[in-house]
């Protein structure tokens, strides 16, 4: 037969199992996202994206600049990018996803004219392509014409 503290201590050890689970219920999941957060969420990874506010900038070969302010929900810069109204690119697909060669009728093509279309973030020469550039709130992203 079990003792009583074998007994208190298995009741202790299934009521520390309760607490936890209601603590993940709790705290853990994500709290109901009111419409005007406009969020979507999606179906393979049930992962929250919120809308983003943006700036895309595009400066060209004489240094004319046009501002497009977005909100969006794209997760990368090219989604962002297609979301554009009047913003135009065309490129090349490669293997690390597609290389700007033309961006609002500008084109800029190392080859021909050693130039290309540089991608800063905050200023800063960003990471990744316009493919694989994770978009956040807040964040200016800058498409500049840039000479070798």
């Amino acid at each position: 037969m079990l003792s009583k503290k074998r007994i208190i201590g298995i009741v202790a050890i299934i009521l520390v199992a309760i607490l936890m689970v209601g603590v993940f219920f709790i705290f853990g999941r994500p709290k109901n996202v009111n419409k005007s957060d406009e969020a979507l969420v999606t179906d393979a990874d049930s992962i929250l994206f919120l809308e983003k506010s943006i700036v895309i900038k595009v400066i060209g070969k004489d240094s004319q600049q046009t501002e497009y302010k977005i909100s969006t929900h794209a997760e990368y810069l090219r989604q962002a990018m297609d979301e554009t109204e009047g913003l135009t690119y065309s490129g090349t697909e490669g293997a690390y996803g597609l290389m700007l060669e033309e961006v609002n009728g500008q084109r800029a093509i190392y080859e021909e004219d050693g130039a290309y279309w540089s991608i800063l973030v905050d200023g800063e020469y960003g990471m990744h392509g316009i493919d694989t550039q994770p978009v956040e709130d807040g964040v200016e992203y800058s498409i500049v014409y840039t000479l070798a």
